[in-house]
């Protein structure tokens, strides 16, 4: 339903890292044999390429979505960056989502006096959004599980919530009493609606919440008749979803983590990422778990995936 503009043949994946081995006339980023990580676009509607596509050995990766690795970080840790760092970016940042002022390395930083809400922190988009906010002059509130406080904390974040306690709505509310709030992140099950409801109690010309993740129902279906009770349990999450949107006076709007082809088309937040990852000034979101070796161990890792939460980016090698 999200992605109807995919048609065959069709090479999946977006994160890939490797080195360059020839550039198009007008790149001046990069040369053959650096070291590289980047967003894939072509499962994007704007680039649908196979030669796009991640899963592959040799792919074509547009200069403005390319970061270089740094010496001394292997690849398979770098490739866990593109598609979660785009996503927050593009929930921060992109003008018809919170359209925040751009990062900066810390001897550049501006800060603005204004607060962010990242409800879902400690996930790998969270983790990034708590980063790139806080360069960017925003102090940042969130929320998360308490095992994953100290995490939080160290990426950023002056306070954190626990996003299961009954009392945190009120909680975080109180938390931005005396800020103004540029807008909030919402990323995992449940959150849009949370966000929203903290979001209109709060100080703040602008009323926004960057809606990352879509509620799907607990069950998934397992065959041709849990589909339907499946897809009816999913358009009732996402009516009422947009319900209380249309009715809370705040605006949302679905993050689609490829927006940046369009938005970000001279490349401010790649040679940003490419900055402080020289100057180790970011933490990677999530550690990168290598599942095996060449094009065949792809399923295999598609399985881990399904069947495991390990909070590890599932990653295959190819030599």
């Amino acid at each position: 339903m999200m992605f109807e503009w995919l048609t065959y043949p069709l090479v999946l994946g977006y994160d890939v890292a490797g080195q360059v081995i020839k550039t198009g006339s007008g790149v001046n980023r990069f040369k053959e044999g650096d070291r590289i990580v980047g967003l894939a676009a072509g499962m994007d509607k704007r680039g649908r390429r196979p030669d796009e596509g991640a899963f592959q050995e040799l792919v074509v990766i547009r200069e403005h979505l390319a970061v270089k690795v740094p010496d001394g970080m292997k690849s398979a840790d770098a490739a866990v960056l593109p598609l979660t760092a785009v996503t927050a970016a593009c929930a921060l940042f992109q003008k018809d989502q919170l359209g925040l002022q751009m990062p900066q390395i810390k001897t550049h930083l501006k800060h603005t006096g204004e607060t962010v809400l990242v409800w879902g922190a400690s996930t790998s988009v969270g983790r990034n959004a708590v980063q790139l906010a806080v360069a960017a002059g925003y102090d940042v509130i969130a929320t998360a599980s308490p095992k994953n406080w100290d995490t939080v904390r160290s990426l950023g974040a002056s306070a954190v919530f626990d996003y299961r306690s009954s009392s945190v709505i009120d909680d975080v509310v109180a938390g931005l009493k005396d800020t103004r709030c540029a807008g909030a992140v919402a990323i995992g099950q449940g959150s849009l609606a949370k966000c929203i409801d903290i979001i209109k109690m709060t100080l703040g010309a602008a009323k926004n919440v960057a809606q990352v993740t879509i509620d799907m129902p607990a069950s998934p279906p397992t065959g041709k008749l849990s589909m339907v009770p499946f897809v009816a349990k999913y358009l009732w999450l996402s009516s009422t979803n947009r319900l209380k949107v249309l009715s809370s006076g705040v605006r949302s709007k679905f993050v689609f983590g490829t927006d940046i082809i369009d938005w970000d088309a001279d490349g401010k937040i790649s040679k940003y990422l490419t900055e402080v990852l020289d100057l180790r000034e970011y933490t990677m979101p999530s550690e990168a778990c290598v599942v095996g070796t060449g094009l065949e161990t792809i399923s295999h890792g598609l399985d881990r995936v399904r069947n495991e939460k390990s909070g590890k980016k599932i990653v295959v090698v190819l030599e």
